[in-house]
C-alpha cells in the first residue's frame, strides 16, 4: 500500500494473547514505548549540530531497547576501463589505512564481478570488509562493514569517498545504512509509531510506505540531507524498514541515505 503526506494507516496482523494481567503488560508496554519516543524529541535538540543527522535516531532507539549491530557504507563510482578495478582497489585500501587480517582468507569471491576481502581497522581493531562489485561494465560499488560499536563511521564514509573519488568527489554516490534490532516482539507491534518518531526526528516527509506480515518500510525526503535519489519522478533521501525477525527473536531495523542499498 502507497500513501502519499503520512505514514501508511495499517494496523498490525499480530496480536498479543490475552492472558491475566495482559492490560497492566500493555500499559506498561505503551508507558516505556512513550518515554522512549521522547527521547527523539531531546537527542533532535541535543544533537541537531552533529556531523551527520542520522545520529540523531540512535539515542531514541537505544531508549526503545535496540542497539546499533553493523554500519555498511557504500560508494559508486564510474569505472571507464576495466584494468582500473585492482588499481583502484589498492588505492582504497592503501588511502584508507587498512591492514591484512591474517585469521581471515585474503579473498573471496561470493559472486561472479564481485570480490570480498577482510581487513582489520588500524585504530580499534574488529574486522571490516570491503566488497568490490561490478554493477555494469562502467561502474563499481565498493561496500565497507563496519561491525558494532562501528564509532564515528560517517569518518569512514569521508575517508571511503575520498579514497575512492580522488580528486573527483562529485563523481562518487555514497549510501550509508544502519543496522539496530531489539529484543523481543513488542518493538515490532510498535513499528508504525517507531518508525514515524524517526522521520519525525530527521525532519522528513513521507513519500511513500508499504506493510506486510514481517517487513514494514517508509521512503522519505528530508532538506537536511543533501544527497537525493529521484524515485518515479519524486525525491527520496531517507529510507526506514522494519522486519521482524522469528529466528533471531528480534525486531531489526535498518536506517538507510538516500535509500537501503542492501538485501533485507
Amino acid at each position: 500500500m502507497t500513501v502519499d503526506g503520512e505514514p501508511p494507516n495499517i494496523s498490525s496482523q499480530e496480536r498479543p494473547p490475552r492472558e491475566h494481567g495482559a492490560n497492566h503488560a500493555l500499559a506498561g508496554l505503551l508507558a516505556l514505548a512513550a518515554a522512549g519516543l521522547a527521547v527523539f524529541g531531546v537527542a533532535y535538540l541535543l544533537t541537531r549540530h552533529m556531523p551527520d543527522p542520522l545520529l540523531q535516531v540512535e539515542p531514541g532507539l537505544e531508549s526503545l531497547g535496540a542497539s546499533l549491530e553493523k554500519v555498511t557504507l557504500t560508494v559508486w563510482t564510474p569505472l571507464p576501463t576495466a584494468d582500473q578495478v585492482d588499481a583502484l582497489a589498492s588505492r582504497a585500501v592503501q588511502n584508507l589505512g587498512l591492514l591484512p587480517d591474517p585469521a581471515s582468507p585474503a579473498a573471496l569471491a561470493p559472486g561472479a564481478g564481485s570480490e570480498r576481502r577482510a581487513f582489520r581497522l588500524p585504530d580499534e581493531g574488529g574486522t571490516v570488509t570491503l566488497t568490490l562489485h561490478r554493477v555494469s561494465p562502467a561502474a563499481l560499488s565498493v561496500v565497507m562493514e563496519l561491525p558494532a560499536p562501528a564509532s564515528r563511521w560517517w569518518e569512514w564514509r569521508s575517508r571511503l569517498v575520498r579514497a575512492i573519488g580522488d580528486d573527483d568527489a562529485e563523481a562518487v554516490r555514497a549510501y550509508t545504512v544502519l543496522q539496530f534490532s531489539g529484543e523481543g516482539r513488542w518493538l515490532w507491534s510498535s513499528r508504525r509509531s517507531v518508525a514515524a518518531s524517526v522521520l519525525h526526528s530527521l525532519d522528513a516527509r513521507l513519500v511513500e510506505g508499504a506493510d506486510d506480515d514481517s517487513l514494514y518500510s517508509l521512503t522519505a525526503y528530508t532538506p537536511r540531507l543533501r544527497q537525493r535519489l529521484l524515485v518515479a519522478g519524486r525525491p527520496v533521501n531517507t529510507a526506514v524498514a522494519l522486519h521482524w525477525d522469528a529466528t533471531r527473536g528480534r525486531t531489526v531495523l535498518w536506517l538507510g541515505s538516500p535509500v537501503i542499498n542492501i538485501e533485507y
